[in-house]
């Protein structure tokens, strides 16, 4: 198993499987519900579905501000329990200099959900768990 900082990871699923997931996962209605409701979350967890959701979603641009604002109002919450939250996605490509997901032909940019990502190795980036920061 890769060693994770706190915050958040998003990984590809190839590049997970090389890393390593975590035992507890959750999808990724369930984490920001569990979220939004201050409940205690596993100190480590992957979260699955992220590319889903945003394949669903008729506004991406909206669905990406949605979740960075879910992600902010949680920020001292999550700080608090000191998580490491690893995003599974399928595959992530790199835009104009920012981490994105394909959907359907548009690329959606992972920094308008986490803020500012750095990239820890192949198909892997990082950010702090406030994301405003």
């Amino acid at each position: 198993m890769a060693d994770f900082d706190i915050g958040f990871h998003v990984v590809a699923d190839e590049r997970a499987r090389d890393l390593g997931r975590f035992d507890d996962e959750m999808s990724l209605v369930a984490f920001f519900r569990a979220l939004r409701a201050r409940e205690q979350l596993p100190m480590d967890v992957t979260v699955t579905g992220l590319a889903d959701y945003l394949t669903a979603v008729d506004e991406s641009r909206t669905a990406l501000s949605f979740l960075n604002e879910q992600l902010a109002d949680a920020a001292v919450h999550l700080d608090r329990q000191q998580l490491v939250v690893q995003f599974v996605v399928p595959e992530i490509e790199h835009w104009n200099g920012n981490p994105t997901l394909d959907r359907d032909g548009e690329r959606v940019r992972l920094d308008l959900i986490f803020g500012r990502l750095t990239q820890q190795g192949s198909e892997w980036y990082y950010s702090k768990p406030n994301v405003t920061s």
